[in-house]
């Protein structure tokens, strides 16, 4: 694969190039883990001050952290929540995320966003205050989003209880997004289902096109963008959606929805979900929708 310039670009940096491209579609994919290098230099730095701290040697941590690091966070700067428990189920987790302006979406230039920035969380709060907790963590990296920001996020075990102040630039206000699934969601849903999951990801993100926390009220959604979308493509596709009550980790509630469809006779699948749909002041609900391939 040729870069810019012509230069010739890395399997690395051929993954980071694609994900970049793929930020440019409605449900982007979860982020990369950081590379090796970078994993090393986050904890050396953080061991700065947590002698005691590690990157999560069973990568639970770091691939959980790929859904939370989403270019939908591009203006945010801070803790986000984070509903799933630690692996071994005693732990809850904390999640942070900061953007920058974007180097470039080679290997390299996300490498020097991830330095820059993780340089800086061991001076500053909420960071440090986390860092100082943590036993284990892993993080991912957004690259090149497109309003020109890198999302780098991290997830740490035991999250920090103490009084934490607000994000010092918490972004607007917007409408929320549907997310990735994350590699045990679709697999799940593919058991489940008993169709193949999409691998190339374009039911995934035609259900991103119609997930919205307002199907909790519906019994009945026709989701005309996603199948004409894929008409264009000389595909028919039909949906299926459903929401449950979050009682923990997210998977249990995607798990919950997904059972509760009749089977469907189709080829593939793909799904989404907004894990954190409010619909009293303190009852968060999950919505999953899913695209089949007839």
């Amino acid at each position: 694969v040729m870069g810019q310039h012509g230069k010739s670009m890395g399997a690395g940096e051929v993954s980071i190039y694609l994900l970049a491209l793929m930020c440019l579609l409605p449900v982007c994919f979860a982020g990369m883990a950081f590379p090796v290098p970078e994993s090393t230099y986050a904890q050396d730095m953080f061991r700065k001050i947590n002698p005691a701290i590690e990157w999560d040697p069973t990568n639970f941590l770091v691939d959980l952290s790929g859904p939370y690091t989403l270019c939908k966070y591009s203006d945010h700067y801070g803790p986000i929540n984070v509903y799933e428990v630690s692996k071994d189920g005693g732990s809850s987790i904390g999640g942070y995320i900061e953007t920058i302006k974007s180097s470039g979406h080679t290997v390299t230039k996300a490498g020097k966003d991830i330095r820059v920035v993780i340089a800086g969380w061991i001076k500053k709060n909420p960071f440090k205050d986390q860092i100082r907790e943590a036993k284990l963590f892993g993080c991912s990296i957004q690259p090149s989003c497109p309003n020109g920001r890198s999302v780098i996020g991290c997830l740490f075990s035991p999250k920090f209880q103490g009084n934490q102040p607000r994000p010092t630039n918490p972004g607007p206000i917007v409408k929320q997004k549907a997310l990735a699934f994350t590699s045990d969601q679709y697999e799940l849903a593919a058991k489940v289902t008993q169709k193949r999951w999409d691998r190339s990801h374009l039911l995934e993100n035609l259900s991103g096109y119609e997930t919205d926390c307002d199907m909790i009220n519906q019994r009945y959604h026709d989701f005309a963008d996603a199948k004409a979308m894929a008409s264009k493509r000389g595909i028919k596709v039909i949906g299926k959606f459903g929401s449950a009550p979050l009682k923990g980790d997210t998977t249990e509630a995607v798990s919950k929805i997904i059972r509760s469809w009749n089977l469907v006779n189709a080829k593939m699948v793909g799904c989404s979900a907004i894990p954190d749909c409010t619909i009293f002041e303190k009852e968060m609900t999950t919505v999953v929708s899913c695209i089949f391939s007839l």
